[in-house]
């Protein structure tokens, strides 16, 4: 299984002010399933990146795709990013 890498992003899931740097695939998806609260997890923006980063890893998509879904999803989930 591969793991793409893509223009690093940084989300900001552990408060106060704890930056986590996302610069794989397999790093976008260990911050979708372990950061994510279960309100977080609730609609379509988590569930859009979680499948975008999966099609990403198993190549039928490609990680740039990935990466802008798990951006919308931290927007959605109210968290703060640096790109």
């Amino acid at each position: 299984m591969a793991n793409p890498t893509f223009r690093p992003v940084e989300l900001c899931i552990q408060p106060p002010n704890a930056y986590r740097s996302i610069r794989t695939v397999r790093d976008a998806i260990q911050a979708l399933l372990e950061h994510w609260s279960y309100e977080m997890q609730k609609g379509k923006p988590f569930e859009r990146a979680c499948k975008a980063c999966l099609d990403a890893m198993e190549n039928d998509g490609c990680a740039e795709k990935a990466r802008w879904a798990v951006l919308r999803a931290a927007k959605a989930a109210g968290l703060a990013i640096r790109v």
